[in-house]
């Protein structure tokens, strides 16, 4: 589980489970593989106070997360699942 303000994903993530008491930014693993796939979950249950977001960005700012530079979990124990295609595509 990330219980720190910050967490970079690795190649070898497929679920990063995310209870921290602030908000939270979950960096993307570095060159995946096309068809790598991530689950991203609150499971503080806490993600709806603007004080406990969690942003997911991309490693390399010039990749995109459905043609946006980031994405937001701002409900509670809320997920996000992704899948590298060319870029990152929420599914």
């Amino acid at each position: 589980p990330v219980t720190t303000s910050s967490y970079s994903m690795i190649s070898t993530d497929y679920y990063v489970g995310v209870n921290y008491a602030g908000i939270v930014t979950i960096t993307l693993p570095d060159s995946p593989d096309e068809g790598k796939m991530v689950v991203i979950k609150d499971e503080s249950g806490n993600a709806s106070s603007p004080a406990r977001y969690i942003e997911i960005l991309p490693y390399d700012i010039s990749d995109t997360i459905d043609n946006d530079s980031s994405a937001i979990i701002n409900i509670d124990n809320g997920g996000i699942d992704l899948i590298y295609r060319n870029g990152w595509r929420i599914i």
